[in-house]
């Protein structure tokens, strides 16, 4: 009778085992989905009851892939808006180091995914573990573009990291290109986008003498970095070694 029981039992929780298998298999395609910015097969994964605020094994929502990928790789604004057209969490976080999407976003100067998800009220002013904020992911990549939509929703030009960096002092560095990420080349471009972008956060408020835990200031950092043009738009604004 015992077995008879527990095989009744077992019968009774199979059709529960595998639509938990099922769901976790589409909670996968949809991660991988959304980092590859293919549309359809996020819908699928969706519509066959995938969580859409699932991670995969390194803590990645399918929301923080699409809004790193940008738009390099693909439809990845249209995956973003259908994400968060499903109820995607604009503010959850990669628990290992604190990442958002809006960083993600804008550490590529996506802006049109940054504007999707500034529209679903994502946090600007959050912070990785190690004090970086969106606002300083885009400034240190001189997107201009992306800073003036932080900078219209709230970001706090003066917020540090742990080591006392600010959004100022990387704009200040000179920037760089999604080349550089890998291969550490610097671009003219880059360079001209921190320009622009020194001249927002300077509007908003920047406190243009503040030293890292280095002891350095945004004037220190251009000079070290070999930034003529930016040293001079700082002397003039009024920087102090």
């Amino acid at each position: 009778m015992k077995r008879i029981a527990l095989l009744m039992v077992c019968i009774f929780l199979l059709p529960a085992i595998f639509a938990e298998a099922s769901t976790k298999e589409k909670n996968v395609q949809l991660v991988k989905a959304a980092e590859r910015g293919n549309l359809a097969d996020v819908q699928d994964a969706l519509n066959g009851g995938a969580d859409v605020n699932a991670k995969d094994i390194f803590g990645w929502t399918a929301l923080m892939r699409a809004s790193y990928g940008g738009y390099t790789y693909g439809r990845y604004a249209e995956v973003v808006k259908l994400l968060l057209d499903k109820g995607a969490d604009v503010n959850i976080i990669k628990t290992d180091e604190g990442t958002t999407a809006l960083m993600a976003a804008s550490s590529g100067g996506y802006a049109e995914v940054v504007k999707l998800l500034l529209d679903k009220g994502a946090n600007v002013n959050i912070k990785t573990k190690e004090g970086i904020t969106a606002l300083m992911e885009a400034s240190s990549g001189g997107y201009a573009e992306v800073v003036k939509l932080l900078l219209d929703k709230g970001a706090d030009v003066n917020i540090k990291t742990d080591e006392g960096i600010t959004a100022l002092m990387e704009a200040s560095s000179g920037g760089y290109s999604k080349k550089e990420i890998f291969g550490k080349a610097q671009t003219a471009a880059s360079e001209r986008g921190c320009i622009e972008v020194i001249k927002l956060l300077l509007a908003k408020g920047a406190n243009i003498n503040v030293k890292n835990s280095k002891g350095e200031t945004a004037l220190v950092i251009a000079k070290d970095k070999g930034k003529t043009e930016i040293v001079g738009m700082l002397e003039r604004a009024g920087a102090k070694k």
